[in-house]
């Protein structure tokens, strides 16, 4: 649940995961999946709430006690070892879904897309975003690469375990998301950061230990350039609720109101 969530349901928090994950249910139409749920110190009525809105032959229910950062490696150690597809996704529980995910899917299978966050993250045209974007369209939807995104994400069973000990940096070392993907994403462009590491005027005790965290995980992907594409859509599939970073172009009131 989002450290500070949009206030459409006050402290309503059951409320607020049921209309989230309904709209998850409609995105996910006309797909076949497995879905690992991780209840983690959830009251016992968020359990039937998803067996209340999916197939029970579809879902497989855990209950843990980790945290955040336990759960994010717990979804990581699932999804590596797992045996019912090549396409995983990672979902947080605090997402709105705009769109179905079938053309997120079909995008991962072409290839041409190495992980694709379903948010058109604000951030991503604000943050010290220092790589060139590349646009594509596919099947009438625009996406862009960008360097960092939430851990909402879908990518193959292939790449998660290529960058797994990238992905574990959240949870292992330093809970941050701009880190693990910039460790993915960056290549050697990470070297336009570098200088900040030294610049007393952008120095920060923050930015020290996010660009140095980055530069020990990956100092050698680095050095050759080894980096893999992460696309965002322009056009939101779907939104973290966090309020003040909802996806931009949507009037949110408005379609809380109407639906």
């Amino acid at each position: 649940m989002s450290r500070n969530p949009v206030d459409f349901f006050g402290n309503d928090k059951y409320t607020f995961s049921k209309k989230c994950l309904e709209s998850l249910r409609t995105a996910l139409s006309g797909l076949t999946f497995k879905m690992y749920t991780i209840l983690d110190n959830c009251p016992n009525e968020y359990e039937k709430l998803f067996t209340d809105l999916f197939p029970i032959e579809n879902l497989k229910i855990i209950h843990t006690s980790l945290g955040n950062k336990g759960t994010f490696k717990k979804q990581i150690e699932i999804l590596s070892n797992q045996n019912d597809s090549n396409i995983v996704y990672f979902a947080e529980d605090d997402y709105f879904y705009l769109k179905d995910l079938k053309n997120m899917v079909d995008f991962i299978k072409s290839k041409k897309a190495d992980f694709v966050t379903p948010y058109e993250h604000p951030a991503c045209y604000t943050d010290g975003h220092i790589i060139k974007n590349e646009e594509v369209i596919f099947e009438g939807q625009k996406y862009l690469t960008v360097q960092h995104a939430c851990l909402t994400f879908m990518t193959t069973k292939e790449n998660l375990i290529k960058n797994k000990r990238y992905l574990l940096i959240f949870s292992n070392w330093f809970g941050s998301d701009f880190v693990v993907w910039g460790t993915i994403t960056l290549g050697s462009t990470y070297f336009k950061y570098f200088k900040l590491l030294f610049n007393i005027k952008n120095y920060s005790v923050i930015n020290f230990k996010v660009y140095s965290s980055m530069f020990f995980f990956a100092w050698h992907r680095f050095i050759i350039n080894k980096k893999y594409k992460l696309f965002m859509p322009v056009g939101s599939l779907a939104s973290h609720m966090e309020k003040n970073q909802l996806a931009p172009g949507v009037d949110w009131n408005k379609y809380f109101l109407t639906k």
